[in-house]
C-alpha cells in the first residue's frame, strides 16, 4: 500500500478533529474509527494512516489516548483543548461541512 503524503496526513488529521469535535463523547480505537467511517461510506483510509494521524494529534495534546484493560488504545478529544479544536474546525481550510 502506498504511504499517504504529508498533505493527505494533514487532511486526515483534520478529518479526525472534525469527527471528534462533532462527537465529543466519542471514545474509540483506531480500528473502530476506521470501521465507522467505512460504514458511513465517507473515507477509505488505512488503519496505519489513521493511527499515525492520531499519534500526531496526541503529541500536540489535541487528542487523549488511553490504554484499555484489553490493551487496545482508545482515543478521544482532549476536553481541555476544546476551544482550540473548535477554532481550528471553524477556520479549517480543508473541510466546509461537518463530518459524521
Amino acid at each position: 500500500m502506498n504511504q499517504i503524503t504529508d498533505v493527505d496526513r494533514g487532511l486526515l488529521a483534520d478529518d479526525v478533529l472534525q469527527y471528534l469535535s462533532h462527537h465529543q463523547k466519542a471514545n474509540d480505537t483506531v480500528e473502530g474509527i476506521v470501521a465507522w467511517w467505512r460504514t458511513q461510506q465517507r473515507f477509505r483510509y488505512a488503519v496505519s494512516d489513521v493511527e499515525t494521524a492520531l499519534d500526531e494529534l496526541v503529541e500536540f495534546g489535541l487528542v487523549i489516548a488511553q490504554e484499555a484493560p484489553d490493551g487496545r488504545v482508545h482515543y478521544q478529544m482532549n476536553p481541555q483543548m476544546k476551544d482550540v479544536i473548535f477554532r481550528h474546525r471553524d477556520n479549517s481550510c480543508y473541510r466546509q461541512t461537518p463530518l459524521g
